[in-house]
């Protein structure tokens, strides 16, 4: 769980589920909640499907999923390479 005041909003981010690495860990899915800081309402929801490629060793992210109001938006990161 991480809760921040970032840019005049108050982010509640729990993971719910998390990709075991050699290294650690990489979070698979998570939700996030943004909230006015004054009146503690909720201004947006959104979750996020996190997937990862191994490129030299290391998890890159390769693709994002994000849900949010009914809508779905889909990120594919390609030609991942380490520079």
């Amino acid at each position: 769980m991480v809760h921040r005041h970032i840019h005049g909003v108050v982010v509640t981010i729990n993971t719910l589920s998390s990709h075991q690495t050699p290294q650690g860990y990489l979070p698979h899915r998570y939700h996030s909640v943004y909230c006015d800081p004054q009146t503690n309402q909720i201004k947006g929801e959104s979750t996020y499907t996190d997937l990862y490629t191994e490129v030299g060793g290391y998890q890159i992210l390769s693709d994002r999923t994000i849900e949010s109001n009914s809508t779905t938006v889909n990120f594919r990161f390609s030609n991942i390479q380490l520079l």
